[in-house]
């Protein structure tokens, strides 16, 4: 008969030693193995979700006035300040300060004197909107449906937590794809492998998404169409700012288009 080998760990020795070893420890054999080209380009383990700290919270925009709402906004970058710049509709005046309206809200005044228009302070703006009636919002529900869209919260359930119509939720989604595709785009534009001269070494990073994200991006989209293509531009702008506090970076988006808007 040959040897019995038994499964129970012992309490000491060599034996113990070895078997009780932690899976996370590295061999010395695995250690010389250089993968990558620098040891100081390897990344950090990253934050767990409970780690992770955005500026801005849902209670934070809901809880805030009609001024601080502005000011909150205009922090992040996600609105411009238009005091001093020429009216859009009439352009001949300029506009003045914010200055309370009779409905309570805050408006911007054309200083022409056949204009005289008063103007939104998010007027123009590619995410929020300006609207009439039972679709009016205010930049406080706008702003939190913004956050929730962020943080990747299903249609369903914002429409349940804000009580905002699908149809608000997904004119927001569309909105943010296509501001996302547009910087993409021009960013893409700018990256050069290489010199252009010759064949060089390049060393490029690789994304791949599993069978469940691709549905996620595909759903309830036309193949073919540019809200498709919108929609797989913007997973890789998530995936360029992954780890990043991605209600700033939108931030910067808002800039970038609204930079653009008043040189036009």
């Amino acid at each position: 008969m040959g040897k019995s080998v038994s499964v129970v760990v012992p309490k000491k020795g060599k034996k113990r030693m070895v078997q009780k070893r932690p899976a996370a420890r590295k061999t010395k054999l695995w250690k010389q193995i250089p993968y990558v080209r620098d040891k100081l380009a390897l990344p950090s383990r990253g934050q767990r979700k409970d780690q992770i700290k955005w500026k801005r919270t849902l209670p934070e925009l809901l809880k805030a006035t009609g001024t601080d709402i502005i000011r909150i906004l205009r922090a992040d970058k996600l609105l411009i300040k238009w005091e001093g710049k020429r009216c859009p509709f009439c352009c001949n005046g300029f506009l003045s300060k914010l200055q309370p309206y009779y409905d309570g809200s805050l408006k911007h005044r054309c200083s022409y004197r056949n204009c005289h228009k008063r103007m939104n302070p998010h007027h123009l703006h590619p995410l929020f909107t300006e609207g009439t009636g039972s679709s009016q919002k205010s930049l406080q529900e706008q702003a939190a449906m913004l956050l929730l869209k962020l943080h990747n919260v299903k249609q369903s359930s914002i429409h349940m937590l804000l009580g905002v119509n699908h149809k608000a939720v997904e004119d927001v989604e569309r909105k943010l794809c296509r501001l996302r595709k547009e910087y993409v785009e021009a960013k893409g534009k700018e990256i050069v492998f290489g010199d252009g001269k010759g064949w060089q070494d390049v060393e490029a990073d690789e994304a791949t998404f599993d069978k469940r994200e691709r549905f996620q991006v595909n759903q309830h989209t036309k193949a073919g169409s540019s809200l498709l293509r919108a929609k797989l531009r913007s997973a890789q702008y998530e995936y360029w700012h992954r780890g990043s506090d991605l209600w700033l970076e939108c931030g910067n988006l808002c800039t970038h288009h609204m930079t653009k808007v008043l040189k036009a």
